[in-house]
């Protein structure tokens, strides 16, 4: 009988493994398909409650609630891409004022050295500064805000046919409507962190006469998507124009110590009490699966992280054989 126990035990284990294998071979190989389909995904928990609202306040059929909120978000999300767009435009165009700052650090570095009577070649350093990735790295950003809207159309559709298959439904399945709850719970959350947070950033850029302020305050919103590492990356991304425009002088310090402590505050003191404990993921469990996620789907990947590793913990929890995994998950070992 024992024997049997431990065979059975085994088994489960080797199956375990070879599934956990096959579907992360799928969810890297599918990831072109795949993310689009499960950014739909997120974007229906936090928009189903909206459309449910609008119907039963306005006492509007449900097609119609779904056309407005459909419209809405198509309308925001064409306002922020031309915003953007227009953004780094005006900063392509000043390109060439850049370059002549950056012209001035360099033989600010070179006299500066001089005096230390450390010898370095100025016309290689200039050559160096040249080959910095910084601008072809914006130009790179461009091409990727492109590629987004055209993925944001498939998003669409995807949340359109989510939202109506939903109304057919007679029974809500316990397992979906967890899922849906702590998700919901989670992006409403996470969105209004982020947005108190790409405000403030976004008002004190541009008080301070920074170049790409807009730009800067939406990718602090969505960085700070991603957990652990996103507020730090959205705090150093400014860095280079800060360089480029204040040089070191005091506004490039005190406009940096301001978004770190807005990041700090709001990251570390503000987040954790609304957030609570509803996800019951350890902080190693989502860093862990922060790379694994990352590896898998780059940047979409990082930004799905938690929603993902949450969904996956639920599932695991209903399920006998593996409820030992969800605990690990939990970080009660």
């Amino acid at each position: 009988m024992k024997n049997l126990e431990s065979y059975q035990k085994i088994n489960n284990f080797c199956l375990m493994v070879l599934a956990g294998t096959a579907i992360t071979v799928v969810v890297i190989k599918a990831k072109a398909i795949l993310i689009p389909f499960v950014f739909a995904i997120y974007i229906y928990t936090l928009l189903y409650p909206g459309i449910d609202l609008v119907q039963k306040k306005w006492k509007l059929p449900r097609i119609l609630a779904l056309e407005l909120i459909t419209v809405f978000y198509i309308l925001v999300l064409v306002t922020l891409f031309l915003l953007i767009m227009g953004s780094l435009e005006n900063f392509f165009e000043s390109t060439h004022r850049y370059n002549e700052k950056m012209m001035e650090s360099i033989n600010w570095a070179h006299n500066f050295m001089a005096k230390l009577e450390i010898d370095i070649d100025e016309k290689t350093l200039q050559k160096d500064v040249n080959k910095l990735p910084f601008f072809s790295m914006a130009k790179s950003l461009t091409s990727y805000l492109v590629s987004f809207a055209g993925n944001a159309l498939l998003v669409i559709i995807f949340v359109i046919f989510m939202v109506s298959g939903r109304a057919k439904e007679k029974e809500n399945n316990p397992l979906i409507e967890e899922v849906q709850l702590k998700i919901s719970r989670y992006v409403a959350c996470k969105c209004a962190t982020s947005l108190t947070t790409g405000a403030i950033a976004g008002v004190v850029l541009q008080i301070a006469g920074v170049e790409l302020a807009f730009m800067f305050a939406i990718l602090t919103v969505l960085l700070n998507f991603i957990p652990n590492i996103g507020s730090i990356i959205a705090t150093l991304m400014v860095l280079p124009v800060l360089a480029l425009q204040f040089g070191t002088s005091a506004p490039f310090w005190i406009i940096l110590v301001l978004l770190g402590v807005v990041q700090f505050t709001i990251g570390n003191f503000i987040e954790p009490k609304l957030m609570g404990e509803n996800l019951g993921l350890h902080p190693v469990t989502i860093l862990v699966f922060l790379m694994f996620w990352g590896y898998a789907w780059g940047f979409a990947g990082m930004f799905l992280a938690v929603p993902l590793t949450c969904t996956l913990k639920i599932v695991l929890e209903n399920i006998d054989s593996t409820k030992p995994l969800a605990e690990i998950l939990a970080g009660r070992i």
